[in-house]
């Protein structure tokens, strides 16, 4: 059977159907309007026309996402590179070693197939209180200052114009202060036990 007209119009856009199998073909090709670059893509087998513009249309967001990789990296691959430049600035070994190992502990795999400017402040906000919201103070700052040290550098290369990482106000907690040393501690009992001090007991203990 020959395609409908509103049929021969889908083959213009990239479905086709074939028939000896009586199903549809479906193909997307795009340049990418600076490398020049095709980004090819091609299904095959679908039994009905709707499945086809489905396939269709989920192809273009797929070659569009291609070719918008090659001016924006997902972050898995700015951290790699982020994590190789640092050795030129002067990191050591074992710095830089920590910081990758923190940084894909707590933005992978949530952060897997995200580019990197979708990433948003609200985002991270969410992902520092979930990953290291109930650790210490310093987990949560050394966090924020990794993230902070990556997106620096896709302002550096030419992908962001500006750092999404948002300021965070950190409750800093004070601590606890050094104990009395032999002398003071001496010197408190012998008042203690002078005056009579019912916590004379307690402090000699």
């Amino acid at each position: 059977l020959k395609p409908c007209c509103a049929q021969r119009k889908e083959a213009i856009m990239g479905i086709k159907l074939d028939p000896e199998t009586n199903t549809y073909t479906v193909s997307y090709a795009k340049r990418h309007p600076i490398t020049r670059q095709p980004v090819n893509l091609r299904r095959k087998g679908f039994k009905s026309i709707a499945e086809a513009r489905r396939a269709l249309n989920q192809m273009v967001v797929e070659v569009e996402d291609k070719l918008r990789e090659v001016l924006v990296p997902k972050w898995p691959s700015l951290l790699d590179n982020c994590l190789s430049n640092l050795t030129a600035r002067g990191l050591s070994s074992r710095t830089i070693e920590n910081y990758g190992l923190c940084a894909r502990a707590h933005t992978l795999p949530d952060w897997e197939a995200k580019v990197i400017d979708c990433i948003t402040p609200q985002e991270i906000r969410q992902l520092v209180g979930q990953k290291v919201g109930m650790k210490s103070i310093s987990s949560q700052q050394n966090l924020v200052k990794i993230l902070r040290c990556m997106f620096d550098f896709a302002i550096e290369q030419g992908y962001l114009k500006s750092n999404p990482v948002p300021q965070f106000r950190f409750k800093i907690v004070e601590k606890v202060k050094r104990v009395l040393t032999e002398e003071q501690v001496k010197t408190l009992l012998l008042r203690a036990k002078i005056f009579g001090s019912e916590w004379y007991p307690h402090w000699a203990l």
